[in-house]
């Protein structure tokens, strides 16, 4: 059985939403000028996982892991959270001022309920482990991980699979965080769609108290993206949040994924060449607060702040069901 060389860390299953009815992506590079290719030619880089032992002979487990582990499963997770069947409707009054701050972020709240996904363990169990295999998989996380044991003091020849064997830790790491953490999917309901980087996913590190001091956008297709909100639960929910995002929406978790971008980023519709352009590497300004207090989940947004219970479950049930 012949070992894989390229090794994808933006995984086929993923990319190939990006594609157009002829199955290219559109490709923007830092200087605005744009290709199209497929999606096997691009998120791919050679050997990237590749261990060696001291006699040369080379190690492909950690791709063969990825491959067979997180991009195996992930296409039945994608199908499940772009179903729009899966959406429920949970009944509750929703206050003006938090309709207020949605709206003026960018989201679209009814007046008499929220909407929600339902999410069987094995659901939340395979968006944790897919969304932190993204964040450590990525080139750039593993060339931070191989410049920390530089530091260390580690030999250049053992330091990619010192860096590679650090990288699964974090794995275990992100997945245990994510997994206990808030999610809310929100659908594009405008022109716009999600980008893609080669950032992967933008994360802040290092960690603190235990928490994560960081917001996770992750668009999943050019019509859905994943935040994973930085409150941990004792209890992990059995539902994900469901929002809508006006283009206003769609574009600020755009901006981060520019701002965080280093060369290309990727589109199904024609790129905003000029935004790219103007804002790729450039961080994307902090203009919404989050924050817990008293057990109180805070929003705030040009001086509005909204507050929502951190703690409370699936409904009983839901609009529409008997």
């Amino acid at each position: 059985m012949s070992e894989p060389k390229r090794h994808h860390w933006w995984p086929k299953v993923q990319s190939k939403h990006w594609a157009a009815e002829d199955g290219k992506i559109n490709v923007t590079k830092r200087d605005g000028t744009v290709f199209r290719t497929k999606p096997i030619n691009i998120g791919v880089q050679s050997e990237l996982y590749t261990a060696t032992d001291g006699a040369g002979n080379k190690d492909t487990a950690v791709e063969i892991w990825l491959s067979e582990t997180i991009d195996g499963p992930a296409e039945t997770l994608i199908a499940y959270l772009t179903n729009p069947s899966n959406i429920k409707k949970e009944r509750r009054p929703i206050d003006a001022k938090s309709r207020q701050v949605a709206s003026a972020t960018g989201f679209r709240l009814a007046r008499d309920y929220l909407e929600v996904m339902p999410l069987p363990g094995e659901v939340r169990a395979a968006i944790a482990a897919y969304l932190a295999a993204l964040v450590v998989r990525n080139p750039r996380y593993l060339e931070k991980l191989m410049e920390f044991h530089r530091g260390q003091g580690v030999p250049e020849l053992h330091g990619k699979n010192v860096s590679l064997a650090n990288m699964m830790y974090m794995f275990d790491v992100y997945r245990e965080a994510i997994g206990k953490a808030i999610f809310q999917i929100s659908f594009r309901d405008g022109s716009q769609e999600y980008l893609f980087g080669d950032c992967g996913l933008a994360v802040e590190e290092p960690w603190k108290d235990g928490l994560m001091p960081f917001n996770i956008h992750a668009p999943i297709t050019p019509d859905i993206a994943i935040s994973v909100l930085p409150l941990p639960l004792d209890d992990p929910r059995d539902i994900a949040f469901v929002s809508r995002t006006t283009n206003q929406g769609t574009s600020a978790t755009n901006r981060i994924v520019v701002g965080a971008s280093r060369d290309f980023i990727f589109s199904r519709q024609s790129p905003p060449i000029d935004y790219i352009k103007k804002n790729m590497g450039v961080p994307a300004p902090e203009n919404v607060g989050q924050r817990i207090v008293n057990g109180q989940y805070e929003t705030t947004y040009k001086g509005v702040t909204v507050s929502n219970p951190v703690s409370f479950g699936a409904p009983k049930r839901y609009l529409g069901s008997k």
